[in-house]
């Protein structure tokens, strides 16, 4: 199975360098693609450019959806990554991971933040699935997610211009009837040093700064065969 990278463009990046690290160390894999970008000093065994059609990020995003899907090259069916993604211990697979429901996902970040854009993406995607008849587990989570090529473009035109395509996807083939219930291994504080997850994610804060970066950087100091 191939992994499939969405990466930021820049010049470096090194969140990706070091989250390829951990995938080369504790996860099985053919091959690894970027695509989207190729940052100084890392190259995978494939890539692919994406040209931006909006300053929105999730439009990007669903677009690099829709382009993974037409690629042949890219295996059936294939790991999905974000650059700020470290397997932090050997695993032979990735189960689907959810945390409870798009809706009680809405209503806490409403409390907390208020109405924000990210809260209506998710409303939107909880609605669509529900006047269809699906369930709207929360599969946003920052964790890798297996997707099959066919089977995601066929979710694209099912919900053609709606966000949460991992949330659309789950629910529309269950993957929680087999997946781990789990929180989201995202970091934010600068001093929280979490080591009882298998996997974690980080900002560019935590990080450059935190103490949750410097613990990945400890755990991961040799270099890929991707890195020049």
């Amino acid at each position: 199975m191939d992994i499939v990278y969405l990466v930021k463009e820049g010049a470096y990046n090194p969140e990706l360098i070091y989250s390829v690290r951990s995938v080369c160390q504790n996860l099985p894999y053919n091959k690894i693609w970027f695509i989207g970008g190729c940052p100084r000093g890392i190259f995978p065994d494939m890539s692919h450019g994406f040209r931006r059609i909006s300053n929105v990020k999730t439009k990007n995003t669903s677009k690099m959806y829709e382009l993974i899907c037409t690629i042949d090259e890219i295996t059936d069916d294939f790991m999905l990554f974000n650059d700020d993604f470290f397997i932090m211990e050997q695993m032979k697979e990735m189960p689907a991971r959810y945390w409870g429901t798009l809706s009680e996902k809405v209503k806490l970040m409403r409390k907390i933040y208020g109405s924000t854009h990210w809260a209506r993406l998710l409303n939107e995607a909880s609605f669509e699935l529900l006047s269809k008849g699906y369930n709207n587990y929360n599969f946003e989570l920052h964790v890798p997610m297996v997707f099959n090529k066919q089977k995601l473009a066929d979710v694209i035109r099912m919900f053609p211009n709606v966000p949460c395509k991992r949330s659309l996807y789950g629910n529309v083939y269950g993957l929680y009837e087999n997946g781990l219930e789990k929180p989201d291994g995202k970091v934010h504080d600068l001093n929280i040093d979490i080591f009882n997850m298998d996997i974690i994610s980080t900002d560019d804060n935590s990080f450059k700064r935190g103490a949750i970066g410097k613990r990945i950087r400890q755990e991961f100091p040799n270099p890929s065969k991707y890195e020049v």
